[in-house]
This record gives structure tokens, sequence and C-alpha cells, in this order.
């Protein structure tokens, strides 16, 4: 397949399912960690099995006359309308890209690389205002309609349109159908990284005839998806299971696993039981403390690479106590992320020091992070006025990924005199909060739903998004040096010069301790060892189309 990029040169991608790595030193470490060793080896093979991304599972043989996946996700989506959840959503994601198709798509290996999909090729215009879109024939609707390019344009204007994807469609003014063969997407001013934007399934690609007939009839989307994906949808049963079959006129052909059901279980260890007895095939979610005992377990392979998000402290600004910069300074001052990881992610999990994730364009190498110092936050405490101590609040979900490292969190703040009155929540209402700005500290997660670091530090920093509701600019941050330096990356088409503003973001968020980044966790996949094809993904992207029961030959 043929695209052009946007230095006018023409580039040839390979299939997704081409890309493979040698993977005997991945098994030779998985085997030295079952074999026994310290805990701390243990990590450290943890660490480097986890960092071979590209390994790809092959099927054992033993499920070759099985036509069923059942994939365990620990978190139910709220809906599987494209755009009806944050685009961050990756509990969602997991489901919906079966569902949906966008007109590209990440590469299961590298999320760099972009591959065809309801798009044939594309081109980036000289001056980067425009991408014209040359559109697959002959796709098929869920319901039997075709696809045409009238539903493409519709479904990226609707897309642009919606409250959900503000922090990635700034850019976007219009999309156009030119043809029966093309679309133009046009730019209000040059993005380098717009096409990456468009593999999220927030701008899946719906059928305009289907969205309006639900529209007037009451027929709510998010509970009756129909798009052009590998699966169709056949049921969903509240707090159990999404069923799907196979859409038999699928443009990509005949797929080797006939029926998909997606399984909500909450408790992660409950979830890893129940794949690993044989009554699951796939499974999102696991928790860091059943890791080492999946790997030994030679009937389940464990897919995971680093994720492309992090977990931090967001620091509400607008709290009377917060409100002081000291303050936010001590708080900072007192994290030893280390210990964090070490304390509440069993030893598993990567320092991040900046609101930035490594592997995507725009991480700044050069950054170096304030070391803890407790003496230093008890003495900016004092000149707070809070030489006695101050209580706190600290929010989190209720899971174990947050609750166990914000326990961590919570010891190191009482050393330097905070009593931090940890507030564990059912989720939804930890979001309701949180999108509010009804709390004073938060322990959070934010993802990179795109590869470059825009897609998390515009809407983390920009002030158009102070004192909005939603999970954008968390910390209320109002400051016109950071409004420049993201607003100057974002319009550059000079990664060296983009990656220099971002440094100098970083330290400015450094100075005013508005988010305290922690940790980047993991983002593991856990597949029964029957299927072949599953390869660990840090955007979340499982298609399952790309699997088979069948070993290779």
């Amino acid at each position: 397949m043929l695209w052009r990029t946007d230095d006018g040169t023409t580039t040839a991608q390979s299939s997704p399912q081409e890309t493979q790595i040698d993977v005997s030193e991945l098994e030779e470490e998985h085997q030295a960690f079952a074999t026994g060793g310290s805990s701390a080896e243990a990590n450290i093979v943890m660490q480097n099995a986890i960092n071979m991304i590209g390994y790809t599972t092959e099927a054992n043989g033993k499920g070759a006359d099985k036509d069923t996946v059942r994939f365990i996700s620990i978190i139910e989506p709220t809906t599987l309308e494209p755009g009806g959840t944050s685009s961050g959503d990756d509990y969602y994601r997991v489901v919906a890209t079966n569902l949906y198709e966008t007109l590209v798509r990440e590469a299961p290996t590298d999320r760099t690389v972009l591959q065809p999909m309801l798009a044939e090729e594309w081109e980036i215009a000289p001056d980067g205002l425009s991408v014209d879109f040359t559109i697959k024939s002959g796709v098929k609707f869920h319901n039997g309609t075709e696809m045409t390019t009238e539903d493409v344009a519709y479904s990226l204007n609707r897309a642009i349109n919606l409250a959900t994807n503000v922090d990635l469609t700034g850019m976007m003014d219009r999309a156009e159908a030119v043809d029966d063969s093309h679309v133009v997407l046009y730019l209000k001013y040059p993005y380098k990284p717009v096409v990456n934007i468009l593999t999220n399934p927030n701008f899946a690609i719906l059928s305009k005839a289907y969205v309006e007939q639900c529209e007037a009839d009451g027929t709510n989307l998010g509970r009756n998806p129909m798009g052009t994906g590998a699966y169709q949808f056949v049921s969903w049963t509240n707090g159990a299971n999404i069923t799907m079959k196979a859409f038999d006129q699928w443009n990509g052909g005949d797929v080797a696993i006939e029926n998909l059901i997606f399984v909500f279980i909450s408790d992660s260890t409950t979830a890893g039981i129940a794949l690993e007895s044989g009554d699951a095939q796939l499974f999102y979610g696991a928790d860091s403390a059943d890791l080492p005992r999946m790997i030994q377990n030679p009937d389940v392979n464990v897919m995971s690479v680093q994720s492309s998000g992090f977990y931090f402290l967001t620091l509400n600004t607008e709290d009377e106590v917060l409100s002081d910069e000291r303050v936010r300074k001590a708080i900072q001052m007192a994290i030893n992320r280390q210990e964090v990881i070490d304390g509440g992610q069993d030893g598993l999990g990567w320092i991040a020091p900046v609101p930035i994730t490594p592997g995507i364009i725009g991480y700044p190498d050069e950054f170096v992070a304030d070391p803890q110092d407790v003496e230093g936050a008890k003495a900016l405490l004092a000149e707070a006025g809070y030489s006695d101590g101050l209580t706190i609040q600290l929010d989190c979900p209720e899971y174990n990924h947050y609750s166990r490292p914000v326990q961590v969190v919570q010891e190191q703040l009482r050393r330097i005199g905070i009593n931090a009155e940890l507030n564990i929540m059912e989720k939804g209402a930890f979001d309701t909060d949180l999108s509010n700005r009804n709390y004073q500290i938060a322990y959070t997660w934010i993802g990179a739903s795109y590869p470059d670091a825009d897609c998390i530090v515009y809407k983390l920093f920009h002030s158009d998004y102070a004192n909005t509701t939603g999970q954008t600019n968390l910390a209320n941050v109002v400051n016109d040096e950071a409004d420049r330096l993201v607003e100057e990356a974002r319009q550059s088409l000079d990664d060296d010069e983009r990656e220099a503003l971002y440094l100098q973001l970083c330290e400015l968020n450094q100075e005013h301790a508005w988010y305290i980044p922690i940790l980047q966790s993991t983002n593991t996949v856990v597949a029964s060892a029957e299927l072949g094809g599953v390869t660990g993904n840090s955007g979340s992207f499982y298609y399952v189309s790309d699997y088979t029961y069948q070993p290779e030959s």
C-alpha cells in the first residue's frame, strides 16, 4: 500500500501482521523469572520483558476448534457512541475498535506508524492546511448499506464539533466530500500529527442516515452501535457482557474468530483467575501484583508494553490552600517517585518526571527533575503559615492501580506535616468531581490518544480549558507563558523546535507545581496461549480480527 507523507514522498507500509521480532530472549527471561530469584531480580526481568515491544503470540494449537473469544475488561464502558466519552477512555477503546473503523490505524507494534483502514491513501498539502483522503470503495455498514464519502465527511464534521473531542480538534476546520472517492479535511493552521489523531475511535466513520434515524426516533446510539468494523453488535447486558459476531460483509475479508464477547469483571484478581482457568482468552486491566504469577503460567502470555500515559497528582490552584504556590511546591518536594513505584506498583513502572511520556514525539530527554527534599518541603510549609502542618483531602478512584500508589503518596506527605485524608471513590463519582473541579488533590491518569506531546499538554496547560467542566486543565492553569509555549509547539513543523518548547513547558510546570507526574505504568493485555497474533499495545488498540486460534504452519 502506498501513500504520500507530509514531505511529499511516497511510502510503503507492511500489513498489520508482518511486524514480529525474535522472541527467544524474552522467553529466556520469562523462564529465568519462573525458576526463582529475588524480588529485585524479578522486577528487572519484568522491566526487560515489558520493554521488548513487538512480541507477537503464536497459537499453541490447543484451541484450533474454537470460534469464540471472551475478552475480560475490569471496567464496563458507559457508551459505545463514537465521541460519547473522552477520547482517552481506554476501556471504551478496547471495545469500540472492534465495532468501528477509522480512516487510518496505528501499526500494532509502533504507534508512530500509520496504516490504511477506510482511507487507501492520503496526501497532506504543501502548505499543511489540508489532507486529501482517497476513500476505499465497496465498504458496507453493518446494516448492509454502502459507505459513501458523504458519510465520511459527515462523521468527521460531527467529531470536530463534539465537546468530548475539543482537545483534539482545535486545528480542524471542516471536512468536505469532493467526489465519490475523495474527502478533504481542511485545517485552521498546519498541524503535523493531524492524521494520527484520526486513529482514535472518536473519529470512527458512521452512517449519516443511521445517526439521523436514531436522533429522529430516540434510539440511543451509544447502546445500539453500528459501524463498518470486523464485528457487529448483538447485545449488551449491563454489568455482564457485550456480545458481537463477525460481520460477513466486512471490507477486510473473513476473520478467523466468529464470536467476540466482552466480559466485565471489576476485580482484577478474579478476572485474572478466570482467564487462567480457561473461562476467557483475553484480559485487559491486570493488576501489577498478579503479573508475576501469570508470567509463570505456561497457558497464558503476558503482553506488556510501556503505557503512553502516566499517573499524576493534580493540584487544584483554585483551592484556598493550594492557591499558595509554596504549598504546592512543598507537596512536589515531598514526593519520591521510585518509592511510589516500589510500594504501590510492586516495583513495576517507570519514573515519570514530566507530563509527557517517552516514546511519543516531543518528549524532552534533557529535563532534570528536582529531587525529594523533605526538610525543604517543611520549610516551605512553615513559610506559608503551616508550621504546625495542615489537613488536605486526597482523592483517587477505587481501583488498586490508583489506591495502592496513592497510599505511598499519603505517607510521603505525612513526613512533611501534611495529613492527607484519603478519599477512595467510585470511578464515576471521581470523574464527576474531577470534571467539576470539586477536589483539592487528586491522583489520576492521562494518556496520549495519539503519539504526540500536544495530545497531552494542550489540554492540561492551555488557559482556554481553565475553570471549565471536563477533564482538561484540571489544575486550572492560567499562565501566559504556558499558553505561548503550548501554542508555538502546536503549530511548529520542526520536531527539534517542538521538543525545546516542551522542555521549557515542563520546567515551567516544575517551577509552579501545577501537576506532579509520578509514574508511567505498563499497558498489559493477557492472552491465552491458545490465541495467536496478539501484540502488546501502549494505545490499547486490540483488533481481534488480527487474532487466530490456528498455529502457524
